[in-house]
């Protein structure tokens, strides 16, 4: 996609130059501006007036009558692997070229205009917009780049050229991370209205926002409702949103099950703020609403090893508390967000997927022959007769067809099968906010409830880590490792390992603790070869285990067994024998070893397990959990 015009003219230049004015060439100051704010780029000004195809608003604008057309936007169709480095990096070329030739133009036509004309917006920023893979992979070629020519004459990019991650696959990719780490408990809310596993699993792992957003703000109101019904018990008719933190938080200290439902509470508020910031302000989004969302969603990316998100919104941080006025200007109002064929703002990359919607409309979703034609006839003809569709439902479903059936839930008439009366139903059962301790449901026929009253972590269907609790704490000291790292110590550095910053994800749910500990058992009592084929198995973690072979023996003072010899380079299948041999000598004179190692790893996970009512109390003074005092104060949240 290129926002430029074939033939736009510009109601603001004289009549004797507008016929050989390109939209794409017009000097920034000759752009149609914002009067009342006397900004220098006027926003739908500008977006308005770069089609002359459409329909003139009040000012005499040109209005596009879809969203390309008020967007100026064109389609053109490239056969390229967007997963190859070399096709990334023939897009980010074809921007720079295309920029150029603006400039190019702008230099041969510049006597038309008065001497005060600036040069073209290119000269200032070329904007690249995608989604998260290609814009990680774009981040890595610069960094590559400017390791080499420090971006001089000899780069093949030049430094104004701004990658820009996608708000929309941020989006989806935060609500992704949410499922990874709350699947336990989301399975248990969530299948009170959908009645299959891959319908749960639609939800907790979407692959379009939609998916998700619909239902998930019936599930928050669910247990704020029943907060404030029990609240209404005690205190009367009359609650305040102060009083209900204070009870979500006084119930968080006390059960470590509520402090995990409080802790889901809180990061699907940062998704409702990543989400709202598309739709609020002047047709442009919001992109400090968008920036206060990416801060908080860092951490969590951070333990769930999101590597490329975490480069892409540290680098678009930097970006912007560097750039100048002018350059904020540009990306918050023409690049953060474009327009939809009702005048609503979406993020730059969801109007990609909308075209990618189009598309497949008209020719399908299956490679048939002549598809290649049929596709570049349908990018030259869309942006005129298509585009009027704002709605994304369709997104990643069967072009011109009817949803999957996991996609939607048939909602019957009686209103108890709604997602938000099925959700209060269920955090009632379980008793999350009431004055009794919390309970899960067991498996099987029948309503038999396990009373979660103790300092273990127990969710449906096993028991937690407790360590998840501090999830987003732990996220913000990596993340603030991360920044010191990679973008003070070693800035531009674009191969990045666990071995200089951990952002490995961490075990979040009962089926991941239960193979970490099989893991364990089998990396530090197995004498099978077979059991250390699987990836997962490194070189390090054999050579981890004969270290620690050898420093039990150096405490036990039995040095009789001689530890193996290994050269500093060993293929995997020399590191597997050694370990084999230096433990069954170890195994056959000491037997108790073997049931040390396995009590010792044992006792480690279940200690993982439990916590405190203290630590969770430090833990909940944090902002992310409670109102902050400047919120508390305010009159509406303390109107009864």
């Amino acid at each position: 996609l290129s926002a430029v015009g074939d033939s736009a003219t510009s109601s603001t230049l004289a009549a004797s130059t507008q016929s050989q004015a390109s939209a794409g060439i017009i000097p920034r100051n000759y752009l149609p501006r914002d009067v009342d704010d006397g900004l220098e780029i006027a926003g739908p000004g500008l977006l308005n007036s770069v089609r002359d195809n459409g329909l003139e608003d009040d000012s005499g604008a040109v209005v596009g009558e879809n969203r390309y057309g008020r967007n100026g936007t064109k389609l053109q169709v490239e056969k390229i692997d967007l997963s190859a480095k070399s096709s990334v990096d023939a897009i980010m070329q074809y921007s720079v070229t295309f920029a150029e030739n603006q400039l190019a133009e702008w230099r041969r036509t510049k006597h038309k205009y008065p001497a005060d004309a600036e040069e073209p917006i290119a000269s200032t920023i070329i904007g690249l917009g995608c989604d998260g893979q290609p814009a990680a992979q774009a981040q890595r070629i610069l960094f590559d780049e400017y390791e080499v020519y420090r971006y001089g004459n000899d780069s093949a990019y030049p430094e104004h050229l701004f990658v820009s991650p996608g708000g929309f696959h941020m989006v989806l990719k935060l609500l992704n991370v949410n499922g990874e780490i709350f699947e336990d408990i989301l399975r248990e809310i969530v299948g009170a209205w959908r009645n299959s596993t891959d319908k749960v699993n639609f939800f907790i792992w979407p692959n379009d926002p939609n998916q998700r957003k619909l239902e998930e703000k019936w599930f928050q109101l669910a247990s704020n409702h029943v907060a404030v019904q029990h609240l209404k018990k005690t205190k009367g008719d009359k609650v305040t949103a102060v009083e209900v933190d204070d009870f979500m938080l006084e119930r968080a200290r006390q059960y470590p099950l509520c402090a995990l439902f409080l802790l889901e509470n809180r990061a699907s508020k940062i998704v409702k703020l990543m989400i709202n910031s598309e739709r609020m302000g002047d047709q442009t989004g919001c992109v400090k609403h968008f920036f206060s969302a990416m801060r908080l969603a860092m951490p969590l990316f951070a333990v769930t090893h999101k590597t490329d998100y975490m480069m892409l919104c540290t680098e678009l941080l930097i970006w912007y508390d560097c750039a100048s006025d002018a350059e904020r200007l540009i990306y918050e109002r023409f690049i953060f967000t474009r327009l939809t064929a009702n005048g609503k703002s979406c993020f730059h990359d969801l109007f990609v997927e909308l075209s990618v919607m189009d598309t497949r409309q008209v020719c399908g979703r299956v490679s048939v022959k002549g598809l290649e034609t049929k596709l570049k006839h349908a990018a030259a003809t869309i942006p005129t007769v298509s585009g009027r569709d704002s709605s994304a439902q369709t997104l990643r479903g069967n072009a011109g067809g009817t949803s999957r059936h996991r996609t939607c839930v048939n909602l019957s008439n009686d209103p108890m099968y709604c997602q938000f009366y099925s959700a209060v139903e269920k955090l009632e059962a379980m008793r999350i906010w009431s004055d009794e301790p919390p309970r899960i449901k067991r498996k099987g026929r029948g309503d038999h409830y396990d009373i979660c009253d103790g300092e273990i972590l127990s969710v449906p269907g096993g028991e937690l880590d407790a360590s998840i609790l501090e999830s987003h704490k732990i996220g913000v000291d990596r993340t603030q490792e991360y920044g010191i790292y990679y973008c003070i110590d070693n800035y531009g550095k674009s191969t990045r390992t666990q071995a200089e910053v951990d952002l490995s994800k961490r075990d979040m749910t009962v089926d991941s603790i239960k193979q970490s500990m099989e893991r364990a058992m089998i990396l530090g009592t197995s004498v099978k070869s077979r059991d250390f084929q699987p990836k997962w198995c490194t070189i390090a973690l054999i050579k981890k285990e004969i270290d620690s072979h050898c420093q039990d023996l150096q405490v036990m003072g039995k040095d009789s067994i001689e530890a193996p010899s290994l050269r500093k380079v060993s293929s995997k299948h020399d590191m597997i024998s050694a370990l084999i041999k230096f433990r069954k000598k170890i195994f056959d004179d000491h037997p108790g070893v073997r049931q040390d190692i396995e009590t010792r790893i044992s006792e480690k996970f279940e200690k993982a397990r439990q916590t405190t009512k203290k630590s969770r109390v430090e833990l909940l003074k944090s902002t992310l959990f409670r109102l902050s005092d400047s919120v508390r104060s305010l009159d509406r949240y303390n109107a009864k």
